[in-house]
């Protein structure tokens, strides 16, 4: 192994022990991981419901709301496509490589419509100019 895939190793364990750490100390009344596991399964489970559009919303913010989840399925997707070979210590070709081109145009297209569709919330007002 190069000294490059043993370096990220040692800083993904520390980060994972880091996080399992702070899941244990920082829990809320101390009931530890299975409390976090199972929080983590009910927000899964739930969020499918935000996905699916609702009466008396708009279409352009249930897109928003697909659109986000889409840049977030694609980060993860690039991440693990990315960074599976080069910690294996060979190059991103075949399968792997197709799919992580893939996933690229898709992300950028996603946080494109995303951010213009945001884009209102974060410009300023008039009160933020009087100030």
């Amino acid at each position: 192994m190069s000294s490059f895939v043993k370096i990220t190793l040692i800083w993904v364990v520390l980060v994972l022990v880091g996080v399992w750490l702070h899941a244990v100390i920082a829990s809320p009344r101390r009931k530890g991981p299975l409390w976090l596991k199972i929080r983590t399964i009910r927000l899964l489970i739930g969020s499918v419901g935000l996905l699916l559009p609702r009466r008396g919303t708009s279409i352009v913010t249930w897109l928003a709301r697909l659109a986000a989840s889409v840049m977030a399925i694609c980060v993860v997707v690039l991440a693990i496509t990315g960074f599976l070979p080069a910690l294996q210590g060979q190059r991103l070709s075949g399968y792997l490589l197709l799919i992580h081109v893939s996933c690229g145009p898709v992300l950028v297209a996603a946080a494109t419509f995303w951010f213009l569709v945001r884009a209102a919330r974060f410009s300023f007002g008039q009160s933020d100019l009087d100030a």
